[in-house]
């Protein structure tokens, strides 16, 4: 039996939106969106604390060239929220501070590499007043500082001249490594050196994306099920997807409701996740000849990342695919309902 408490739209009245007509549902999800930005001052306090982290490692190493703010806060899709409502799973919850480290490669592989990097940054960490190190394995440092929680995840540094296109030259250089790395796994290991295009790629989607991306992530993070590694970046992708959808549709219908038309997509896609089929190509990361055959032509779902044409984020054996079409199914009922409105797919 899937299990989940009231994912996104029966919020502790604040969403629900049975009885309101398509327009006061758009608003309603709109203003809900605005709800889940961190306030300025956490961002900003934050920063400073990411800033200090930076300046500490630099001057305490000779490999570390740049620190990149990623994940949920560098790309502005970061949520909080503050209800202390039972009804609400993630009550407090705040996006935390992912950190990549752009680290200097004096050689060796990149497992000892990564290895070596991750125990030498945890002895400067540990070193340092006022910062406390949770857990520690070689992709992934997490510590607390200045209360904030961050993620430190190091990268290998393709770029050390200098030079005016760091973000592109350093993707090129990534993506070369990749496809020269013996395995899908030991590439999934560079991922890393993709944080600034990753963090580039967010920055450049619509408002209207950043707002999809955040309900659709608060709806994932009410879900009763187990959370994973890459679930994030999973729902993310989708909820991308599911914006562009919508903003290239000509149906005049969507023009002036794109917020519940996205998010309903979004909905929609996650309903059918068995079927899914995403991939995200830009100009500014890859082309779709680049996919390996084998990816592309899986009969898996396929949510591919953004930035890195090795990594479907769909296929992870923690995910329980029937939490997530389970309460799809329950939301898009609930969303619909609106008198004799009838739910129909979006074309």
């Amino acid at each position: 039996m899937v299990t989940y408490t009231a994912p996104l739209l029966y919020h502790v009245g604040k969403l629900k939106t049975m009885g309101l007509t398509i327009a006061e549902k758009s608003q309603a999800l709109t203003d809900f969106a605005e709800e889940l930005v961190p306030s300025q001052a956490y961002v900003r306090t934050g920063n400073q604390a990411a800033n200090t982290v930076f300046n500490i490692l630099r001057s305490s190493t000779d490999f570390v060239d740049r620190v990149v703010i990623a994940g949920s806060m560098g790309k502005k899709f970061s949520i909080q929220d503050d209800d202390d409502s039972e009804d609400s799973r993630v009550s407090g919850y705040v996006s935390d501070f992912d950190l990549v480290v752009f680290c200097n490669h004096y050689g060796g592989s990149p497992s000892s590499f990564f290895h070596m990097i991750t125990w030498r940054l945890k002895r400067i960490l540990n070193n340092q007043r006022g910062i406390e190190v949770h857990t520690v394995n070689e992709n992934c440092i997490q510590f607390s500082f200045n209360g904030y929680e961050f993620d430190l995840v190091p990268a290998i540094n393709y770029v050390t001249e200098s030079v005016s296109n760091v973000r592109e030259l350093q993707k090129q250089r990534t993506y070369e490594a990749m496809d020269r790395s013996p395995s899908y796994e030991s590439a999934l290991r560079l991922n890393g050196g993709l944080a600034e295009t990753s963090v580039y790629f967010a920055k450049q989607k619509s408002s209207l994306t950043h707002s999809v991306v955040r309900i659709a992530k608060y709806w994932a993070l009410n879900l009763k099920t187990p959370s994973f590694p890459g679930l994030k970046l999973l729902v993310e992708t989708v909820a991308i997807d599911a914006t562009m959808t919508i903003e290239r549709s000509k149906r005049q219908e969507y023009q002036s409701n794109r917020m519940y038309y996205a998010v309903r997509e979004f909905l929609r896609q996650m309903k059918n996740f068995y079927n899914l089929d995403v991939i995200i190509s830009t100009s500014y990361t890859y082309d779709f000849e680049d996919v390996p055959d084998d990816i592309e032509n899986t009969d898996e779902p396929l949510v591919l990342d953004p930035v890195n044409y090795y990594n479907n984020l769909a296929d992870n054996p923690d995910i329980v695919i029937g939490d997530f079409v389970g309460a799809a199914v329950w939301s898009l009922d609930h969303l619909d309902r609106i008198g004799d409105w009838e739910w129909y797919d979006i074309l």
